[in-house]
């Protein structure tokens, strides 16, 4: 068993809509890397990822998975989310733990509702990520379309990295626009050749692109650009990195995992963050501000003494509780903190209902202290307490 660094360690999430295909990407990884001898199919039930009885059953993910890929000295954690909307904790858990996300797109429907979704969640977490169209080789299919779709859903940070060879069913590989070399796949077998001279014009077009969004976050590539320099493929490259770490750039790399096809490129740019997340200052202090939020109110000085009784079995119980002076509601799920001149409970005496403050009265509040709570003999045997809150 090989022992990573790490600094050679990254978690990915992989975000989409529903069945755009990110349990196949992890299945077809898992294939590339010798991790498995055979391609898991979730419409078989023979999926790595989706091994719950439940998620074999209705062909979807439901949980969060976590897979782990060896690739070229590196170790990369994909984190499998669910794309269903009802699921989306899951999403949260995985994005949490992340250090960047790769986000799926079926190329017959572009950017879709849960795309959005998604995507908004993960310019929560400020994760840089890459997008894959997958599903090229369908038909009514079309890169250019589904680019453009996601521009305008997304702006105009999003630059082609690789392009299809071939369209739907004639779909054979991917052209790589940094290094200007086409890869033919067949199989588990990649094969590199020349760009075929109908590709010519639209690798030009698609690379003059990549280089226009590359060289926006480097000054120096930038001058050398407008004076009519040629860039290099190195400094194209880092370029490249430093724009999609910095969360400036986002690369659209196509292929499908139907037909292994553009799933090496995809493992070649996961390890996106020169630093991994927990090594790096890159993560934002409070992603959750209502998590963060604390009471400023000063802890009111007396204790009131609270009776609370049930006439459904006549027992006579008394509580002492400390109440914050800020005037949280027992009723709201999370106390609120309006100012300290609230005379909410300045009155005597105060009854309440018990299942709501003595007993579930909730602790968010670093200021609340729950009450004890001390078994007293009643003074008024035969009294019958209305409830009011």
């Amino acid at each position: 068993m090989n022992v990573y660094r790490a600094e050679q360690i990254r978690n990915v999430a992989l975000i989409a809509h529903g069945g755009s295909g990110k349990t196949s990407l992890v299945d077809v990884a898992l294939y590339d890397t010798g991790a498995v001898t055979r391609i898991g199919r979730t419409d078989e039930g023979s999926s790595i990822s989706d091994s719950d009885p439940d998620e074999i059953k209705r062909r979807m993910s439901i949980n969060l998975t976590v897979v782990p890929v060896e690739w070229k000295n590196s170790k990369i954690t994909f984190l499998d989310t669910p794309g269903y909307a009802d699921f989306v904790g899951e999403v949260m858990a995985g994005l949490r733990a992340a250090d960047a996300a790769v986000v799926v797109v079926s190329a017959d429907k572009g950017a879709e509702v849960g795309t959005e979704l998604v995507w908004r969640h993960a310019d929560e977490h400020e994760l840089p990520r890459l997008v894959f169209v997958n599903k090229l080789d369908r038909e009514n299919t079309s890169y250019e379309r589904a680019l453009e779709s996601l521009r305008s859903h997304f702006g105009a940070s999003l630059a082609p990295l690789t392009i299809p060879i071939g369209e739907q069913s004639g779909l054979s590989g991917v052209l790589d626009l940094v290094s200007g070399k086409a890869y033919i796949f067949a199989g588990d077998k990649v094969t590199p050749t020349e760009v075929p001279a109908e590709l010519t014009a639209a690798a030009a077009r698609y690379r003059e692109q990549l280089v226009e969004a590359a060289v926006e976050n480097n000054d120096d590539l930038m001058a050398k650009y407008l004076e009519g320099e040629e860039v290099s493929e190195a400094e194209l490259r880092r370029a490249i990195k430093q724009g999609v770490a910095a969360n400036a750039l986002v690369p659209v790399l196509a292929g499908s995992f139907g037909k292994n096809i553009g799933v090496q490129p995809l493992l070649d740019l996961a390890p996106i963050p020169p630093v991994p997340r927990p090594l790096s200052s890159s993560r934002p202090s409070s992603t959750h501000k209502r998590a963060n939020r604390r009471c400023s109110a000063p802890i009111a000085a007396p204790s009131k003494r609270i009776r609370t009784r049930t006439t459904s079995t006549r027992a006579r119980t008394s509580a002492w509780a400390r109440r914050p002076a800020c005037g949280a509601s027992s009723r709201s799920r999370w106390p609120r903190c309006p100012p300290a001149t609230s005379a909410w409970w300045s009155s005597s005496p105060i009854r309440i209902r018990a299942t709501h403050w003595a007993r579930r009265m909730p602790s968010r509040c670093h200021r609340f202290t729950r009450p004890s709570r001390s078994i007293q003999q009643p003074s008024h045997p035969r009294r019958r307490v209305t409830w009011t809150s």
